[in-house]
């Protein structure tokens, strides 16, 4: 087994143990099979019958816990894609981001979007689920002090 292939198979299992567990206990056989019923609706309606998990299960696992997931996938080979660039344009295995400016440019990038006020919250997304109309209705309200 190659180098390479140990490695897909070290990103499959983390990103199998993201979307599986999480603060809030959903058994692994729902978490699966809500991730199958939304990637092949049909042949899961076929074997399990209609679904028989909440919205609530299905929100907190298809719009939080696997986009998380695949982010953190997708950032680290792009981490990964960079610091090999930057070994690659200056011939040394050493380089660092501080060697061409990198982590510079980033510290202004992040002083320009907090003096200028354009993060998330700017332009109106957030780095929470979307809860649906039909969901708010079944939660029940925050106790009353």
């Amino acid at each position: 087994m190659s180098v390479l292939t140990a490695l897909a198979m070290g990103l499959a299992f983390a990103i199998v143990v993201a979307v599986s567990l999480g603060t809030v206990t959903i058994p692994l056989g729902d978490v699966w099979a809500i991730v199958g019923h939304r990637f092949a609706p049909t042949p899961f309606e076929a074997m399990l019958g209609d679904p028989w998990w909440s919205a609530t299960r299905d929100a907190i696992v298809f719009e939080s816990r696997l986009p998380r997931a695949l982010t953190a996938a997708v950032v680290g080979a792009a981490l990964a894609i960079a610091g090999a660039v930057a070994q690659a344009a200056t011939r040394n295995p050493l380089a660092d981001p501080y060697l061409l400016g990198v982590s510079s440019g980033a510290g202004f990038g992040v002083a320009t979007v907090t003096v200028l006020g354009l993060g998330a919250g700017a332009s109106g997304s957030s780095c929470c689920p979307s809860q649906h109309s039909s969901e708010r209705s079944s939660l029940s309200p925050p106790p009353s002090w």
